[in-house]
């Protein structure tokens, strides 16, 4: 079973790959598709991305008409607390963000969102989608490149 840090195992009826989690594909709610073409053309990773990541999460709320509540919560993990109807989100990574929401779609059936998070994804962001490393389900973002230059030492 997978581990989260600190030794606490993940639950739920997750896909045990990455092949079962996009395949076959899955087709969304045309507003939805709509809604997260527009943020993908936003360039969601310059700029103030909190800003972004709410305006996604407000449309996405009008296209679904579904109405919880998101905040940014550091050091807490990000879930889905379906009784209070709040995402929580400690990052401002978009499949995260695709994938809680899922939660407050479909409530608490893992698979369903890793599913909805990842086929989202991929769908809008093939180029990021096709660099990451995938552990099981788990997308991971590829190790950050060195932008210094090695120095040059001439005999």
């Amino acid at each position: 079973m997978p581990r989260l840090r600190r030794g606490r195992s993940i639950r739920g009826n997750y896909p045990s790959s990455v092949d079962h989690a996009i395949n076959p594909p899955m087709t969304f709610k045309i507003e939805a598709v709509n809604v997260v073409k527009a943020f993908a053309r936003t360039k969601p990773w310059r700029g103030d991305q909190i800003a972004k990541r709410h305006r996604l999460h407000n449309a996405l709320c009008k296209a679904y008409g579904i109405h919880p509540t998101m905040r940014f919560g550091i050091g807490l993990g990000s879930f889905y607390d379906a009784k209070k109807g709040l995402i929580v989100l400690a990052t401002t990574s978009v499949i995260t963000q695709l994938h809680e929401f899922a939660h407050a779609l479909n409530g608490s059936d893992e698979e369903y969102a890793v599913r909805w998070s990842l086929n989202m994804f991929r769908e809008h962001f093939p180029l990021s989608f096709s660099r990451l490393r995938f552990e099981g389900h788990l997308a991971l973002k590829p190790p950050i490149k060195s932008k210094k230059k090695e120095d040059r030492h001439d005999s």
